[in-house]
Protein backbone atom coordinates (compact mmCIF):
# COMPACT_ATOMS: atom_id res chain seq x y z
CA UNK A 1 0.00 0.00 0.00
CA UNK A 2 3.25 2.58 0.87
CA UNK A 3 3.70 1.79 -2.83
CA UNK A 4 0.64 3.31 -3.81
CA UNK A 5 0.75 6.49 -1.69
CA UNK A 6 4.20 7.40 -2.67
CA UNK A 7 3.41 7.30 -6.46
CA UNK A 8 0.05 8.04 -6.64
CA UNK A 9 0.06 10.68 -8.79
CA UNK A 10 2.18 9.00 -11.71
CA UNK A 11 -0.21 6.27 -11.17
CA UNK A 12 -3.49 8.66 -12.26
CA UNK A 13 -1.57 10.27 -14.59
CA UNK A 14 -0.84 7.03 -16.54
CA UNK A 15 -4.59 5.86 -16.05
CA UNK A 16 -5.94 8.66 -17.41
CA UNK A 17 -3.29 8.55 -20.36
CA UNK A 18 -4.25 5.09 -21.17
CA UNK A 19 -7.87 6.44 -20.81
CA UNK A 20 -7.40 9.83 -23.01
CA UNK A 21 -5.03 6.99 -25.29
CA UNK A 22 -8.43 4.91 -25.47
CA UNK A 23 -11.03 7.39 -26.26
CA UNK A 24 -8.93 9.69 -28.65
CA UNK A 25 -7.67 6.40 -30.93
CA UNK A 26 -11.60 4.29 -31.26
CA UNK A 27 -11.83 5.94 -34.58
CA UNK A 28 -8.16 5.68 -35.55
CA UNK A 29 -5.17 7.60 -35.12
CA UNK A 30 -4.92 11.20 -36.30
CA UNK A 31 -2.30 14.03 -35.82
CA UNK A 32 -4.82 15.65 -33.80
CA UNK A 33 -5.56 13.06 -31.66
CA UNK A 34 -1.42 12.42 -31.06
CA UNK A 35 -1.29 16.14 -30.03
CA UNK A 36 -3.83 16.15 -27.24
CA UNK A 37 -2.39 13.01 -26.08
CA UNK A 38 1.24 14.52 -26.28
CA UNK A 39 -0.46 17.87 -24.55
CA UNK A 40 -1.59 15.41 -21.69
CA UNK A 41 1.87 14.10 -20.98
CA UNK A 42 3.03 17.29 -21.08
CA UNK A 43 1.20 18.81 -18.45
CA UNK A 44 1.10 15.85 -16.27
CA UNK A 45 5.19 15.56 -16.62
CA UNK A 46 5.19 19.18 -15.77
CA UNK A 47 3.20 19.62 -12.76
CA UNK A 48 4.69 16.26 -11.36
CA UNK A 49 8.41 18.22 -11.65
CA UNK A 50 6.58 21.13 -10.06
CA UNK A 51 5.11 19.04 -6.91
CA UNK A 52 7.87 16.62 -6.29
CA UNK A 53 10.02 17.72 -2.93
CA UNK A 54 12.63 19.55 -3.44
CA UNK A 55 16.18 20.08 -1.07
CA UNK A 56 15.94 20.42 2.20
CA UNK A 57 16.95 24.15 3.51
CA UNK A 58 18.21 23.10 6.56
CA UNK A 59 19.78 19.20 7.07
CA UNK A 60 22.30 19.73 9.86
CA UNK A 61 21.51 19.55 13.77
CA UNK A 62 24.22 22.46 14.12
CA UNK A 63 22.34 24.86 11.57
CA UNK A 64 18.87 24.32 13.26
CA UNK A 65 20.12 24.89 17.02
CA UNK A 66 21.42 28.23 15.84
CA UNK A 67 18.41 29.39 13.96
CA UNK A 68 16.68 28.88 17.37
CA UNK A 69 19.18 30.05 19.48
CA UNK A 70 19.01 33.21 17.63
CA UNK A 71 16.75 35.22 19.57
CA UNK A 72 14.38 35.86 17.03
CA UNK A 73 10.84 33.83 16.50
CA UNK A 74 11.39 30.88 14.66
CA UNK A 75 8.96 28.56 12.44
CA UNK A 76 9.39 24.70 12.30
CA UNK A 77 7.85 22.89 9.32
CA UNK A 78 8.00 19.36 9.03
CA UNK A 79 7.02 18.38 5.46
CA UNK A 80 7.19 14.67 4.49
CA UNK A 81 8.73 13.55 0.93
CA UNK A 82 5.00 11.62 0.20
Amino acid sequence: MNYFNQYSVILISVFILCFAAILLFRDGASFMDATVLAFLAGVFGLSWILIRPGLRTLSDATFVEAELASGQPTLLEFVSEY
